[in-house]
């Protein structure tokens, strides 16, 4: 009888614990959708809309952004043309080809590149030299344009060694822009008169 008894207890226990995780991700699973639900509620108020419209209120918001981004590259472009071109009326002339280098106020290396591009193509037979204006570590970019690399056989990655290895600034890069690091700003005139003097003996 008593031996009965142990055995009914044991089957009763083993079947109602034997469930026990299920019942625990179950558990989990509503929480975590209680918490979804609250957060859902709480996005809602931010935006100001029912909690059946956070979804079509987000996705307007994505496409905004994605519009007023498209716009900010535009303008960068643009700005960065402009001030490319302004650039130019500063360059000197080495055996035939321009050179100008110019500081900008780019505040990363995207919007450097977006500079860079806009002289390249301004600079028909020529080197450029652009770096950030900020004192810490600028970045520097040399160009060089297409007719530069074709008729003078010229190229950007080829000045950056040679400012690597006479200068010590880490950089490389393609023949027609390569990227240079300076310690400061005050190190730029250093560079200008170390590319001018490169091209002087390359040409």
């Amino acid at each position: 009888m008593w031996s009965q008894s142990k055995t009914f207890r044991a089957n009763f226990v083993a079947e109602h614990t034997s469930d026990a995780p299920a019942r625990s991700d179950l558990f989990c699973s509503l929480s975590y959708v209680k918490e979804l639900l609250e957060e859902r509620g709480r996005l809602a108020g931010l935006l100001k809309v029912g909690t059946e419209d956070v979804e079509t209120r987000v996705r307007a918001l994505l496409e905004q952004t994605d519009v007023l981004q498209k716009q900010q590259r535009r303008d960068a472009e643009r700005r960065a043309k402009e001030q490319a071109g302004d650039a130019l009326a500063d360059a000197e002339e080495i055996k035939g080809v321009r050179y100008v280098a110019v500081t900008t106020d780019a505040a990363d290396v995207g919007a450097l590149r977006q500079y860079g591009d806009a002289m390249r193509g301004r600079l028909d037979l020529g080197v450029g030299l652009v770096c950030q204006s900020r004192a810490d570590k600028p970045v520097c970019l040399v160009v060089v344009s297409d007719r530069a690399i074709k008729e003078r056989s010229l190229r950007a990655d080829d000045i950056t060694r040679r400012i690597g290895e006479e200068l010590g600034y880490r950089g490389g890069g393609k023949p027609h822009m390569a990227q240079v690091g300076i310690p400061n700003a005050s190190e730029f005139n250093k560079l200008k008169e170390f590319v001018k003097a490169s091209l002087e003996s390359l040409l």
